[in-house]
């Protein structure tokens, strides 16, 4: 099981205070969202997949545009404690990268959300694969492939572009 490496402690609380908005959308919303994604209603999902364990959602404003609204990586488990959210819910998305992935010879899409010397990646390779790699300090830590993806909106998400990875020796969570 992948642990979280210690951040700073701007990092947890803006981690704590996304997590505390999800709260915030009371039961029935929570309970209809978390069958699909970790978004609230309000919310527009970019992606949402299941994992063995956790769900993996990328949730931004309804009013998303080149210069308004913002962009979030969640995942975990609805109703958790350990469930991470990140970057804080706001405008600019300077912890927020795109780019282009290849796998097997096929493009797809990726967003990377960076929080100290951690990176979430979120990957969607054109209905072969999907899934989350977690690296700390540029080293790959955890690979966790989607058993099923319900949303990937990824390829024309306003955040800055970053550059092309090429994943493999993917294995199931």
């Amino acid at each position: 099981m992948f642990a979280c490496p210690p951040f700073s402690s701007l990092a947890l609380r803006m981690s704590c205070l996304a997590i505390a908005g999800l709260a915030c959308a009371g039961p029935a919303t929570a309970q209809a969202q978390a069958e699909q994604s970790l978004c609230r209603a309000d919310e527009k999902v970019l992606f949402a997949c299941t994992t063995k364990a956790r769900l993996v959602s990328i949730c931004a404003a309804r009013d998303l545009a080149p210069k308004a609204g913002y962009v979030q990586f969640r995942y975990g488990s609805p109703g958790s404690n350990e469930m991470i959210a990140w970057p804080e819910a706001r405008y600019p998305r300077q912890d927020v990268t795109r780019g282009n992935v290849y796998l097997a010879g096929t493009l797809g899409r990726y967003l990377r959300f960076t929080m100290d010397q951690t990176s979430f990646v979120v990957f969607s390779v054109g209905g072969k694969s999907s899934g989350l790699v977690i690296e700390h300090n540029k080293v790959i830590q955890k690979k966790i492939i989607c058993q099923q993806t319900t949303v990937s909106e990824l390829k024309d998400v306003p955040v800055p572009l970053s550059y092309v990875i090429a994943v493999s020796g993917q294995a199931p969570d």
